[in-house]
């Protein structure tokens, strides 16, 4: 009888020990919810007209992208008014006013250096009906700075040879905003990354 006891008690911990080792086999790894995107790299032109110096960019933000962050130098022909992002979502992209953010409004604004996000902003058409997102996935997001003085008003793109200037505010009579607003392909460019 000791020796039933014996068996059935050794089986019952060699069974107690394989449910253990069974349940360990059987516990669910963490499951891993982020969504993972690739390193975010920037971009930075350096401008040798006007007012700017440098606007620095993320290339491939992820949905919610880094800044766009825009750094200027003391103007040539007075203090800086407006320092202005205009930017557009659709596949044919236009000039729509009401697609800016105001640089000037933000906390960060100095006549040196500001920092204009352009994540998570909604963007419209002329009538007003809304095209996109500039945090949506696979979006190009195709945009513009305007630096206002009391004198000039500056627009600059993707050539770092080639500012457009308006001196109507002053009084001259140059004005290649039309040309250069009218004129996506003179933009910057970036596109939100998709989660791999």
């Amino acid at each position: 009888m000791k020796k039933i006891k014996l068996i059935l008690g050794s089986l019952a911990v060699v069974a107690m020990l394989a449910t253990v080792a069974c349940n360990k086999d059987e516990e669910p790894e963490t499951p891993d919810t982020g969504k993972k995107y690739d390193a975010v790299t920037t971009t930075t032109l350096t401008f040798t007209d006007g007012p700017v110096t440098t606007i620095t960019f993320p290339n491939n933000p992820t949905p919610s992208p880094e800044e766009v962050k825009i750094v200027y130098s003391d103007a040539v022909d007075g203090a800086i008014t407006e320092a202005r992002v205009y930017f557009d979502v659709r596949e044919t992209p236009e000039y729509v006013k009401a697609n800016k953010v105001k640089g000037e409004k933000d906390d960060s604004f100095t006549q040196t250096g500001v920092t204009i996000d352009l994540a998570k902003l909604d963007a419209e058409d002329a009538s007003g009906v809304k095209t996109g997102n500039t945090s949506t996935e696979g979006t190009t997001v195709t945009f513009y700075v305007r630096i206002a003085t009391a004198s000039n008003e500056w627009y600059y793109g993707n050539n770092t040879d080639s500012v457009y200037v308006d001196t109507t505010p002053g009084g001259g009579t140059e004005d290649g905003s039309d040309d250069f607003k009218d004129d996506p392909t003179l933009w910057l460019d970036f596109t939100v990354q998709k989660a791999k």
